[in-house]
């Protein structure tokens, strides 16, 4: 287990995705690897809660959706989450790509912010994300019917 205290608060958090518009995430999953898909299938059976980067421009918010879809096709990577979780702090590889390091990977790249700056957000996992001092919380709560 991580001896992250945010990782350990946030546990109930499973994934994490990037909103690309239009209705449309692209993530990381298991046997898709990163792959463009509607939000509206995801969140059909899952809760649903949303963070935002503050202070994006709309450039740097066009260049993280195009940093996303950059990734589309890689594969996930069991090895870069299985390191995540053994070894404390463990950085983002863009070769090791899974949910939340596809997320915390193309934010640097289209914005700049490095969301893993901090050694309580190593490694970045949906927990780690969604406890971020440093995102936003964009008040809605989606529970599936």
């Amino acid at each position: 287990a991580s001896l992250s205290s945010a990782t350990r608060a946030g546990a109930k958090f499973t994934h994490a995705a990037l909103y690309v518009g239009n209705g449309m995430l692209v993530d990381a999953i298991v046997g898709a690897g990163v792959a463009e898909r509607s939000v509206w299938d995801y969140c059909r059976l899952r809760m649903l809660g949303l963070r935002r980067v503050p202070g994006l421009s709309r450039v740097q918010a066009d260049n993280v959706v195009l940093a996303a879809r950059s990734h589309l096709g890689k594969s996930y990577s069991w090895l870069g989450l299985i390191a995540s979780k053994l070894i404390p702090q463990t950085e983002r590889n863009p070769d090791r790509l899974y949910c939340s390091t596809y997320v915390g990977l193309v934010v640097a790249q289209g914005s700049g912010r490095t969301l893993a700056s901090m050694p309580r957000y190593k490694p970045l996992h949906p927990g780690t994300l969604a406890g971020h001092a440093g995102l936003d919380l964009v008040e809605l709560e989606w529970r599936p019917i």
